[in-house]
């Protein structure tokens, strides 16, 4: 399997072509979580938003990133708990 991931120079646009990937976020509902959904949305990533407890905030984060024009699902797990994932 192949990753390939185009470094982008043109000013203005995304640093990172992530168009066709699919990116899952843990802790995606909210700070840094959120963000990095956000710029993998920008950068062309559909977005799959995990959260353990903050539904709302994380169909928040989706909506920005259905905004930008991809595709968000969110999805509850407690990561830290092997049997919810």
């Amino acid at each position: 399997m192949t990753h390939d991931i185009h470094i982008n120079t043109t000013p203005g646009e995304p640093d990172v072509d992530l168009t066709g990937k699919k990116l899952l976020v843990t802790g995606g509902s909210r700070g840094l979580g959120a963000e990095v959904a956000r710029m993998a949305a920008r950068c062309g990533a559909d977005v799959a938003i995990n959260y353990r407890s903050k539904v709302r905030r994380a169909e928040q984060v989706a909506e920005r990133v259905r905004e930008l024009g991809r595709e968000a699902l969110v999805v509850e797990a407690d990561i830290t708990d092997p049997d919810s994932v």
